[in-house]
């Protein structure tokens, strides 16, 4: 007995090593990407506590990135922030260490996943769980999530779920074991942790189901009775959870379809276009090639039918027979079923009827987790099926191993070198998918802020679509001071189905600069340009809001006081929140001499949120005009 538990503490030791060893390879490649920029969404959710002083974000704790703020990671946001201020590599830091914690979390679940209950993980169950922790840790698929640090709240809901399956895991395994109930320890860890994994992100409620969908597959209800009717309430709870959800759709579709206003497409189009989506997730992750695994994916053309395109249908198949294999499989194969449950299980809200955009990288980081399960509980039956019937070939399994994780560590440092600049992030992008406008538009701004604007116009020279032309536009202006005589010659009279960001932050800045007299062309071209976008079909409430409050603004400098003020009116219907379209109308009233009806706007304006400095400063001077109180 005594040999049995020094032999123990030696294999421990030694994978405690192997595993130490892993951390420390994942610190080496992430190093050169902790530098990094801050990139789009990281910018108006973290720019606050980056840039400004902490005491003025208004609400340090809530995000509106998802109905319920996501307050957990925006606490640790303003923990950061409090430590480091203004270091964005304290932020990239913080995130990488959150990545090597889930990491250590995941194998150790992997451990209990595939040890039988009643035996203690051996050799062979702890080289199983580490490889498989290592390949996701190293995954190539991952850096978009560690490095893009908004998504520290991906993280961290990753992280509430290992955590909580963990403890679920080695719970259930022990009353199976010993037949001593343990559901005081695992149906309150399973609680907590789903709601610490909601508050960081909404996906996070996906650990409950997670749970049931190991335990359908692996433990299958065994041991205490009072498990088993604890498991079927807890199921019944998910359940009911689920059909609410979708009650509540049917009932109030506004509660989704609003949401599908703002995109390019519709509900039913993402429904036809998420399996193509899928099997590139599942590309993503078993054959990481760049231009998958990389942050920009550039537009990803729309499926309008099963046949439109064709590969819809084949996409929409082989998504079936998968979901198909991980029912068939469950008890000839439990862990193939497991992890291929945990892929459709972890996508099931992002990847369905929630109007996101279709695809991002960062999607793919806890259900890759299932996947690479599945996948290693096949080569691991193949590699034993070899090695009997051709003992000679005992080491090509090892083999193929050690080639696959090289490649993987190779790949992921090359994704990772991407992220150590903004000029290597856009360029990297640009040249793996080149119509990424996104990609392009970011390069350009790098070319324009270091001080080559003919590198930023011809980047830009040449493409149709209208945010590119405006910011070409805008890159012209800062460099010549003027428009040339056919620039606006190429936007059509037609409205655009939809318009993302580059055309109003277009807009806006074109009119920036030609209200501060800064760019020569002609105010009644842009001005009509931007009633024509408007028009656009699709578009975000809040982009349309900016887009209109920008076309009064030009009509107000050209003397159309009654259009800027119609502008204004629809600028408050879009935001009634917000002070800003009736204070406007009041100054311009003001500046025409008409007191009463600027009076009546500045009225409407009482009682509204005043966040902004610019706003407040706006208020106390028309407050000190009409003699009111200016607090």
């Amino acid at each position: 007995m005594p040999e049995n538990d020094a032999r123990a503490r030696a294999t421990t030791a030694v994978f405690l090593a192997v595993w130490t060893t892993v951390l420390a390879v994942a610190v080496l490649l992430y190093l050169p990407g902790l530098h990094g920029p801050l990139v789009y969404d990281d910018i108006p959710v973290l720019g606050p506590f980056v840039y400004g002083p902490l005491a003025a974000v208004p609400h340090p704790f809530w995000s509106t990135s998802g109905p319920l703020g996501r307050p957990i990671a925006m606490a640790s946001f303003w923990l950061d922030a409090r430590l480091w201020h203004g270091s964005i590599l304290a932020l990239k830091l913080t995130n990488l260490l959150i990545a090597l914690l889930t990491a250590s979390l995941a194998a150790l679940l992997g451990q209990e996943l595939v040890t039988p209950p009643g035996r203690r993980p051996e050799a062979a169950e702890r080289g199983f769980a580490i490889g498989l922790a290592a390949f996701w840790l190293l995954a190539p698929a991952a850096v978009a999530t560690v490095l893009y640090a908004v998504e520290r709240m991906e993280l961290l809901a990753a992280f509430f779920t290992m955590a909580g399956l963990l403890v679920y895991a080695r719970a259930r395994r022990a009353e199976i074991a010993d037949g001593r109930p343990r559901i005081r320890l695992w149906l309150p860890a399973l609680l907590v942790f789903a709601a610490l994994a909601t508050f960081s992100k909404e996906n996070g409620i996906l650990l409950l189901p997670l749970a049931l969908w190991t335990e359908f597959c692996l433990w299958r209800g065994a041991g205490p009775r009072s498990a088993r009717r604890t498991l079927a309430a807890l199921a019944a709870c998910v359940f009911a959870l689920g059909f609410g959800l979708m009650a509540l759709f049917f009932l109030d579709p506004a509660f989704l379809l609003n949401g599908y206003r703002e995109r390019r497409f519709t509900l039913l189009e993402r429904l036809f276009t998420e399996p193509r989506v899928l099997v590139r997730y599942i590309a993503a992750t078993l054959s990481p090639r760049p231009r998958w695994t990389s942050f920009f994916h550039g537009r990803i053309p729309l499926s309008h039918g099963l046949l439109a395109p064709p590969t819809t249908a084949i996409a929409l198949a082989l998504v079936l027979v998968l979901v198909a294999l991980a029912f068939v499989l469950r008890r000839r194969a439990p862990l193939v079923a497991v992890g291929l449950g945990w892929f459709f299980i972890g996508e099931s809200i992002e990847s369905t009827l929630v109007p996101l955009r279709l695809m991002e990288a960062v999607r793919v980081y806890l259900p890759s987790y299932g996947l690479l399960l599945a996948t290693a509980a096949l080569f691991v039956a193949a590699a034993r099926a070899l090695v009997r019937r051709a003992p000679r070939l005992r080491f090509l399994p090892p083999a193929v191993l050690t080639v696959l994780g090289l490649l993987t560590v190779a790949l992921t440092a090359q994704a990772v070198v991407s992220w150590s600049s903004a000029r290597n992030l856009y360029s990297t992008n640009l040249a793996l998918h080149p119509h990424a406008r996104a990609a392009r538009a970011g390069l350009a701004q790098w070319w324009l802020t270091h001080g080559q604007p003919a590198r930023a116009a011809a980047l830009l020279a040449g493409h149709r679509h209208p945010g590119e032309q405006l910011e070409l536009g805008t890159v012209l202006c800062l460099w010549h001071g003027t428009l040339p005589p056919g620039y606006w010659s190429g936007f059509t009279r037609q409205p655009p189905r939809d318009l993302g960001a580059a055309g109003t932050t277009g807009v806006a800045v074109l009119s920036h600069l030609w209200l501060e007299h800064r760019c020569r062309f002609a105010g009644s071209r842009l001005s009509r340009l931007a009633r024509t976008l408007g028009h656009a079909a699709r578009m975000r409430r809040s982009r349309r809001y900016i887009l209109i409050l920008d076309r009064a603004y030009l009509a107000h400098a050209r003397g159309r006081l009654p259009r800027a003020l119609a502008d204004l009116v629809h600028a408050g219907r879009l935001a009634p929140r917000n002070p800003v379209p009736r204070l406007l109308a009041a100054s311009w009233l003001l500046e025409a001499h008409h007191p009463r009806a600027a009076h009546l706007w500045f009225d409407q304006a009482r009682g509204l949120p005043r966040e902004s400095p610019g706003v407040r400063r706006l208020w106390r001077r028309l407050a000190s005009r009409f003699g009111g109180s200016t607090s």
